[in-house]
């Protein structure tokens, strides 16, 4: 996998998430229905960032769990001076190991844990999808809600994985 295919893949993701005019005001205004000052939020499957900035701009504690690497170095830069922030560099799953990560560079957005998700992934798109498979260190929610508290807000964004994260 090139490097050129991460950094289109991840131009795909931010043109998707971060750079639609209004959008960071919409979820602002979304969430602020269930979001309040000093709430604690997980962000599971952080990606680009753009529920954490929302929901720090709403002046809320966030937890984000990102396993893929160059989402990881992304979200390093963007909440640097975040104190509100706190990334965990580990996905969730229903016990703590490891997992391997099947990496879509071209389309990160459906990156997956999940052999289910990734063959009816591969079944629809033409052409080799899946070009990368890391091994991730995985936790549990319950381990990181036993580390951090209960969260007030939890989103969980995890391509076919959502049972194990929730099991876990």
């Amino acid at each position: 996998m090139s490097l050129i295919k991460k950094k289109i893949g991840f131009l795909k993701s931010k043109l998707i998430y971060d750079l639609k005019p209004f959008a960071n005001t919409m979820l602002i205004k979304f969430y602020a229905q269930f979001i309040k000052r000093g709430d604690l939020c997980f962000d599971v499957g952080c990606h680009t960032g753009n529920r954490a900035k929302a929901w720090l701009s709403l002046n809320a504690e966030v937890v984000a769990f990102e396993p893929q690497p160059y989402f990881i170095d992304h979200l390093k830069k963007r909440f640097k001076s975040q104190s509100k922030f706190k990334l965990i560099e580990m996905g969730i799953g229903s016990e703590v190991g490891e997992l391997s990560l099947m990496i879509s560079s071209l389309y990160p957005t459906i990156s997956t844990f999940s052999n289910k998700w990734k063959e009816m992934v591969v079944s629809k798109i033409p052409g080799k999808v899946y070009d990368e498979n890391v091994l991730v260190n995985i936790t549990t929610l319950d381990e990181m809600i036993s580390k951090y508290g209960v969260p007030s807000f939890c989103k969980i964004d995890v391509e076919g994985h959502e049972l194990q994260v929730l099991l876990g």
